[in-house]
């Protein structure tokens, strides 16, 4: 069986690649969806991605490696701000219905607990015509 090999330190592999090698989440699941893509019925082994709740703490420590992999998780493709602030999507899933019409689910990722603040928070992003709805196919 093929092996993908991550690192739980990505520090350790970044000191040893030139600055414009991306080793993250985002781009080890294009790596994956290339390959599920190219080789159907390919079987690969995944190490030193989280697997466990402890696993996924220790993650958490660098809020934007844990982003990505949570975000990676529902196969949502990531999602960054043009303002630089947090826009309150982290990730978008694109979905087709059966009558062709196409729609966006965002991805929110929290390390800890929903708050109410937080369900007024997604209520002002959807306001704004960040998701949902039917869209164009062009």
């Amino acid at each position: 069986m093929n092996q993908l090999y991550y690192s739980d330190n990505l520090d350790v592999i970044r000191d040893h690649l030139p600055d414009d090698i991306d080793i993250t989440y985002n781009a080890i699941g294009l790596v994956k969806k290339r390959l599920s893509d190219q080789f159907p019925g390919l079987e690969f082994a995944e190490t030193g991605i989280p697997r466990s709740r402890e696993n996924a703490r220790q993650l958490a420590g660098n809020p934007f490696q844990f982003e990505s992999w949570a975000v990676s998780l529902v196969g949502a493709q990531p999602f960054k701000s043009s303002g630089g602030g947090d826009s309150g999507i982290d990730g978008l899933l694109f979905f087709k219905d059966y009558e062709g019409a196409h729609y966006r689910i965002i991805v929110d990722v929290k390390s800890g607990l929903y708050h109410p603040k937080d369900i007024r928070a997604r209520k002002q992003v959807m306001a704004r015509g960040a998701v949902g709805g039917a869209e164009s196919s062009q």
